[in-house]
């Protein structure tokens, strides 16, 4: 553990409003962190683990309420650029549907493949290739 990390100023919370937090809400959570940055250092003092098993306890909880804020952060960081990229598609697939005229494009007739006069098809078994149901009855089939 390095105590000397935790004893620097910790990175306050943006100013401005981004709308997912209140100023009110920013200033709790800063003093908070501070709050949690202080006590972990008096519990570690230096590089000392606490040998009280509630003291033990209250330091692993701190951590993790610290690991859980970075992990919080950068949840909302990627859920942002998530947001962000999706929004550009969403305005790019706009553009892209409104500059379509379909009266402007011309039909394209289905191309007929001929083969080489080279290649011949032999007809293995009469009526193979024909398409569409031709009703007969067991009589003909028979035959």
């Amino acid at each position: 553990m390095h105590s000397q990390n935790l004893n620097h100023e910790p990175e306050l919370l943006d100013a401005q409003d981004d709308g997912v937090f209140s100023l009110d809400d920013k200033r709790i959570l800063d003093e908070n962190r501070k709050l949690r940055r202080k006590l972990i250092s008096l519990l570690t003092d230096g590089d000392k683990l606490p040998e009280d098993k509630s003291d033990k306890a209250m330091l692993i909880n701190l951590m993790n309420g610290l690991d859980s804020e970075i992990i919080s952060r950068a949840r909302l960081k990627v859920s942002a650029k998530a947001n962000e990229t999706t929004s550009n598609l969403t305005s790019l697939v706009a553009q892209a549907l409104m500059q379509y005229r379909p009266d402007q494009h011309e039909e394209h007739a289905p191309r007929i493949l001929e083969l080489p006069s080279d290649i011949t098809i032999e007809d293995l078994v009469p009526g193979e290739m024909d398409i569409g149901n031709i009703v007969i009855s067991i009589e003909e089939f028979t035959e």
